[in-house]
């Protein structure tokens, strides 16, 4: 069943125009508090005065607002009982705070996520449920409030994708409600809630595997593929687990295993590894139907062939460097907030350094987003090299269902306490030490700057395909304010007594 709730992704509205949150023009977008450079005012503390008035209405007098003479304040969140949330959401570990992921209070139960991606397009509402009451989403720190919420136990939910974790809080009326960030991260666990299915190939070369476990998600959610773990491994040259992985080959040939995931994951095995077209064909199809793909560094060889190859200009590389810089490109809505988070959030000022780039794509092409390059220094004729690029799929929909993202840099460097690609180069090398299996194996540091990029990535990539060179959208609610220049997306639009809306202040409905 697909819900009327407000879509962080890019919709298109009827009768009413998108824009960013908080989404407000005028004091009508504000339930009647001013409305400043965009931002509603915070509650105002106006109070109603209640007096006893003798006569006049009736024996014995009555009670009416207003007039003169003494009376009771009330404050209006004391009469309607209500009072304010707030907090910061971050990634399971809480290290890192997350932008545009939705805080909304549900009014009936949330439904199961449907197994693989296949009913996840065309609409970006399809995974939200529990019909929300009243939603936000968190700014480009993380944080987000939520006003006029019944004082009481409420249910909260976050969701960003399929990553979603639902808890119950106690509001106290006419306060402004904090919650810990032990409350407000995404979870760790099935326990906890829920999380995308992952299918994660490991490579010797990009332990992309101790990033995830650096994300705080539960070491008993990785597995084996007949285990049942939210992180389902297979190995093409990396990390095992104990007793062993089934190859990659299993991933890709087995009929519609891919169509069991909603993201897969390729890290770089530190060697080119030609791709064939049955292979290239299996990941197209997942990603047409609404799958999400990563790849990195060597994983360009996804890319030069048929489905991909257009999407930018692939030209394979021998070279590549021990580091480099490179430059988040700002020049769109969404990659200013990105570059806004680098420097609030990751702790990266300005130019981003990169540990073992490689120079295998230069300009983006059609739809195509860049998100860090820099102009060329090792490749030829072409004004860029382009670092890291998402796209979306299919590539001749505009806007498809799936998505995919590049990365021109091993990600999680040196995170192995026992490397698998030896690093002594000069004879005579010491022994080799004994590799303990997954998890043990993996560093437990902090992360690293091009790891921090990769968190953002990864919750991005969750949510529903769009165009990222649009502003990100927060929609309105069921029976929420709206006008033209405030619209209602997915499924609702403005109407005032069943009519469309007239450019007035009216109400979102189906």
């Amino acid at each position: 069943m697909r819900a009327l709730v407000l879509s962080v992704g890019i919709v298109a509205c009827a009768a009413c125009l998108c824009s960013p949150p908080p989404e407000c023009v005028g004091p009508e977008d504000c339930f009647g508090r001013a409305c400043t450079d965009g931002v509603c005012a915070q509650r105002p503390d106006a109070s109603v005065v209640v007096v006893v008035v003798s006569g006049g209405g009736g024996a014995g007098g009555g009670v009416a607002a207003g007039g003169s003479g003494g009376g009771v304040v009330i404050p209006p969140c004391e009469l309607n009982h209500t009072g304010s949330i707030t907090g910061t959401v971050t990634e399971p570990s809480g290290r890192l705070a997350l932008p545009n992921v939705m805080v909304f209070i549900p009014t009936v139960g949330l439904e199961d996520f449907p197994v693989g991606p296949a009913s996840r397009c065309p609409g970006c509402d399809d995974d939200i449920t529990g019909k929300p009451s009243k939603s936000t989403v968190s700014t480009i720190t993380g944080t987000f409030q939520l006003d006029d919420v019944p004082a009481g136990l409420t249910r909260l939910v976050f969701q960003t994708g399929r990553w979603r974790r639902e808890v119950e809080v106690s509001v106290t009326e006419c306060t402004t409600n904090a919650l810990s960030a032990s409350v407000t991260r995404l979870p760790r666990s099935r326990a906890e809630g829920d999380l995308p299915r992952f299918a994660l190939v490991t490579g010797a070369a990009d332990p992309m595997e101790c990033l995830l476990l650096k994300l705080a998600i539960a070491p008993s959610e990785f597995t084996r593929p007949d285990a049942g773990g939210r992180v389902q491994l297979y190995v093409n040259n990396g990390q095992l687990l104990d007793g062993g992985l089934p190859p990659e080959a299993e991933l890709l040939t087995t009929p519609d295993r891919l169509l069991q995931y909603d993201q897969v994951l390729f890290p770089c095995r530190g060697a080119e590894a030609g791709r064939n077209s049955v292979e290239r064909a299996a990941i197209g199809r997942f990603v047409d139907l609404g799958g999400r793909f990563f790849t990195t560094h060597y994983g360009y060889t996804w890319m030069e062939g048929q489905p991909f190859s257009q999407t930018a200009a692939w030209t394979p590389n021998a070279q590549f460097g021990a580091s480099d810089i490179v430059d988040p490109i700002t020049s769109f809505p969404k990659g200013a907030i990105f570059g806004q988070w680098l420097k609030q959030v990751a702790g990266i000022p300005g130019r981003m350094p990169l540990v073992d780039p490689r120079y295998n794509v230069g300009s983006v092409k059609g739809s195509t987003i860049a998100w860090l390059g820099v102009p060329a220094r090792r490749m030829g004729p072409d004004p860029q090299w382009t670092a890291q690029l998402t796209f979306t799929t299919p590539l001749d929909a505009g806007v498809g269902c799936g998505r995919v993202a590049f990365s021109d840099f091993h990600v999680s460097t040196n995170a192995l306490q026992v490397p698998i690609i030896p690093t002594c180069v000069n004879e005579p090398c010491p022994p080799v030490p004994s590799r303990p299996p997954f998890p043990e194996n993996c560093l437990r540091s902090s992360f690293t700057d091009q790891e921090k990029v990769l968190v953002y990535l990864l919750f991005d990539l969750a949510t529903c395909a769009k165009n990222d060179r649009e502003t990100p959208t927060a929609c309105a609610v069921e029976t929420a304010t709206c006008s033209r220049t405030r619209g209602c997306c997915g499924d609702l639009r403005c109407l005032e007594a069943g009519e469309m809306c007239d450019g007035g202040p009216c109400r979102c409905a189906p």
